[in-house]
């Protein structure tokens, strides 16, 4: 059972993020994926989505980019997307 503080607390949190205006947040990632050569990527995330849906989250070449479980809970397609963007040019730029 969910302790009531805690889904209290996370709510706060996503309404200060700005993820309480109706965009699906990522609820649950459910693999992690390799792609075959030739793909735009060699990696992809799938996840499962605070709508019910079940979809791609991102897409990244593993060797520049870590992406992990922690990265994804509860962040909007627009978040995750930003994160992706920050790590890719860190990597450009190291």
């Amino acid at each position: 059972m969910t302790d009531p503080a805690s889904v209290d607390r996370r709510d706060a949190e996503n309404r200060a993020a700005g993820i309480g205006d109706g965009r699906p947040i990522v609820e649950e990632v459910l693999r992690f994926e390799g792609l075959p050569a030739g793909a735009l990527a060699s990696r992809r995330a799938i996840v499962r989505w605070s709508d019910g849906t079940e979809g791609e989250a991102a897409r990244w070449y593993a060797d520049e980019v870590l992406i992990c479980e922690g990265d994804l809970i509860h962040k909007t397609l627009d978040q995750i997307r930003a994160l992706h963007f920050l790590r890719d040019r860190e990597w450009l730029q190291s």
